[in-house]
């Protein structure tokens, strides 16, 4: 990681679910920040909040969240509101 942070402005570390190994706790002290990556509809808080305590008491800090996967028409079934734009752009290629 040293090598590549001289040379690149940020670097993006994928690994394991928090909870389920100790990989991501140690990766994480070697990086300048943790950002959880949590599932709608199918991670539970108390799993985030578990993962952040679990980071926390190593020494490594949580700096932010993401929420992958969001379902709109999912929320909207419990009567929520919303404003919805989209935009796509699509091509065909020989590779996935």
């Amino acid at each position: 990681l040293k090598q590549l942070n001289d040379r690149f402005d940020l670097i993006i570390v994928d690994s394991p679910p928090a909870l389920a190994v100790t990989d991501p706790v140690v990766i994480g002290r070697y990086t300048g920040a943790i950002i959880l990556v949590t599932r709608h509809l199918q991670t539970m808080m108390g799993e985030v909040e578990a993962a952040r305590r679990l980071f926390e008491n190593s020494g490594v800090k949580v700096t932010g969240a993401v929420l992958n996967d969001y379902r709109i028409t999912e929320v909207n079934k419990y009567g929520g509101q919303h404003y919805d734009y989209n935009y796509r752009y699509s091509y065909k290629s020989e590779r996935f």
